[in-house]
């Protein structure tokens, strides 16, 4: 799922994303990113890839049911669809709403 936001914000994405549960992570490439666990366990996650432009920012979202089945896989059995992932979507746009200037 993707999500565009524009406006001033009084936080950056990333603390937006902080505040509202998530923990960045770095993939082996050095890539952040920020994960959301649903459980105590690593898997499932939800799972958001931010990149900004001068005009928008874009959230993309998705859920990682299970880690990569491959070792050097980047391939994971993720949902960018349907209602756990559109419900997410939903509190995530919360949060940048309760952000905006």
């Amino acid at each position: 799922m993707r999500l565009l936001f524009d406006g001033t914000y009084s936080l950056a994405p990333r603390h937006i994303l902080r505040r509202s549960g998530y923990a960045k992570i770095i993939n082996r490439d050095g890539v952040a990113s920020y994960s959301l666990r649903l459980r105590k366990s690593s898997f499932p996650r939800f799972h958001v890839y931010i990149e900004i432009s001068k005009k928008v920012i874009l959230v993309n979202l998705h859920l990682d049911q299970k880690a990569p089945s491959y070792n050097d896989s980047h391939a994971h059995a993720g949902e960018y669809e349907g209602k756990l992932v559109e419900e997410e979507g939903e509190r995530i746009k919360r949060w940048f709403e309760h952000c905006k200037l």
